[in-house]
């Protein structure tokens, strides 16, 4: 049984830089789905109005999700 392992241990050891940073890629793509941005201003949301101003920051808060995976996933490919 230990000697079926053996190739996949050194296989794994071998490449474990690579499976590190897809880790680290999907962790942080998917960090923001966790965090609800769109609570954590909502008071914003509530007191300002929607104008031709703050439509970036409207749509950047209450689609925050995907946005900020996306932004995440840049940081992320561009740090590794």
């Amino acid at each position: 049984m230990k000697d079926n392992l053996e190739p996949i241990i050194n296989n794994v050891k071998s490449n474990a830089r690579q499976l590190l940073e897809t880790l680290i890629i999907i962790v942080l793509s998917t960090i923001p789905f966790f965090v609800d941005l769109s609570e954590l201003f909502k008071d914003y949301l509530a007191k300002e109005q929607l104008s031709p101003e703050n439509v970036i920051e409207y749509i950047a808060i209450s689609k925050g999700k995907y946005i900020a995976a996306f932004i995440l996933l840049l940081f992320s490919i561009y740090i590794i």
